[in-house]
Order: C-alpha cells, then structure tokens, then sequence
C-alpha cells in the first residue's frame, strides 16, 4: 500500500547500502554515491525521479542533514573487516 501511495510509510527515512554505494531517501529527498569517499548527489524525487538533476550545490543543507542520517544509521552496525 506504502508504495502504491495508499498508505504512509512508517518509517522517516530509508537507508541503503550495497557493495560502496550509500544512498538515504527522506520524503521527497534522496542522497546517494557510488564511493565512500566521494560527495553524496542530491535528488528531489517529486520532480526529478530519473534522478538527473544533482540539486546537492543548490540545498547544502539538506545534504549535510540526510549525511548526518546515514552516518547515525551506518555507526548502529560493525564495520566490515578490511580486505
């Protein structure tokens, strides 16, 4: 129902990781990368849902709040043991 818009989700945020890719999806906001080390882009989901417009230069703020989300989310679990 949550997907299909009929319902709302429970949950204020969704987290992502898989393999070095990071992403955080916030109501209409999403950050994502594709490395660890480098910047997170920015997507407003209600008006760009191909995600081809990196707003991150134009809403520092809300990256800096989504960064501090998945850096709360991300310190819950062990880290990985390097390779």
């Amino acid at each position: 129902k949550t997907l299909s818009g009929k319902a709302t989700s429970p949950h204020d945020a969704l987290f992502f990781e898989y393999r070095n890719w990071n992403a955080v999806r916030c109501g209409r906001w999403k950050i994502v990368r594709s490395q660890p080390d480098v910047p997170f882009e920015l997507y407003d989901l209600m008006l760009d849902w191909k995600e081809e417009h990196n707003l991150a230069r134009q809403q520092p703020e809300t990256v800096e709040r989504l960064t501090r989300l998945f850096k709360q989310w991300r310190d819950q679990f062990p880290k990985s043991p390097e390779k």
